[in-house]
């Protein structure tokens, strides 16, 4: 989560992120954290996952880029029923 807390904190001091299609990321997923079934790396994920959520959870759960009509509980992009209220979203999406 490294790269996500990085780009929240940039986005605190103003920065704006820019997305282009051009782009070519390659990032080795946990590599720094080794094999991910083994009972200490799911603890430090667990750990992290949770000092995540308690720093950025109320503007994750605000995030004014992420489709209203998905869910951000159970299955990853899955579609919310009922859908998010996208109003309450742009007035409350400050970072």
């Amino acid at each position: 989560m490294g790269g996500l807390t990085a780009s929240l904190r940039l986005a605190q001091r103003g920065w704006k992120t820019l997305w282009t299609p051009h782009a070519v990321l390659r990032h080795a997923e946990s590599s720094t954290l080794g094999y991910v079934h083994d009972e200490p790396t799911r603890a430090t994920i667990a750990r992290e996952t949770e000092a995540f959520r308690r720093r950025w959870g109320a503007l994750v759960e605000r995030d004014p880029y992420y489709n209203v009509n998905l869910t951000q509980r159970g299955t990853p992009f899955s579609l919310a029923f009922p859908p998010r209220n996208l109003e309450e979203l742009r007035h409350s999406s400050t970072v």
